[in-house]
């Protein structure tokens, strides 16, 4: 005796609110990119942010995210200076292009390997910062990611 159609039914319904409800996690989600954005200079800064799968042939089928950021200042009473964007995309290869509106001519490219790979490993994380040295110099933007993987490389 297999199962029947209303024993299928009821199984697939029980899963699906399972899964609505967070109580469980879907074998076939991986996991998840979180955006991390700080700001380490003393002045505000719209930062744009777009992601491109890098193995896309055209620019429009490539982009998979883009947003402007409002960033606030770096105060010197500890004030958060941070955004934070949870689970933007499923974690694979990306392109990511970051630039500050107020100034086009600061802009930076990171190439986004996933590392974080198990499903007991914590999800990827991508910190992109805008830092300025000095008052007078301009501000420049910084990319890291979180590791996970006992076989990464530093160099």
């Amino acid at each position: 005796m297999g199962i029947t159609r209303r024993k299928a039914l009821l199984l697939g319904g029980g899963l699906g609110m399972s899964t609505l409800s967070g109580c469980a996690k879907l074998p076939f989600v991986g996991p998840q990119l979180t955006l991390t954005l700080m700001n380490f200079d003393s002045e505000p800064h719209s930062l744009n942010v777009e992601i491109l799968r890098a193995e896309g042939g055209e620019r429009s089928e490539s982009r998979v995210f883009q947003e402007n950021f409002k960033l606030p200042p770096l105060e010197e009473d500890g004030a958060d200076n941070t955004v934070q964007e949870s689970d933007v995309l499923e974690s694979r290869k990306y392109a990511v292009r970051a630039n500050l509106r107020e100034n086009e001519s600061v802009r930076e490219k990171y190439l986004f390997y996933p590392d974080c790979t198990g499903n007991d490993e914590p999800d990827e994380e991508l910190y992109i910062e805008v830092n300025r040295e000095e008052e007078d110099e301009e501000p420049y933007i910084k990319f890291q990611q979180n590791w996970c993987g006992s076989d990464s490389w530093w160099f």
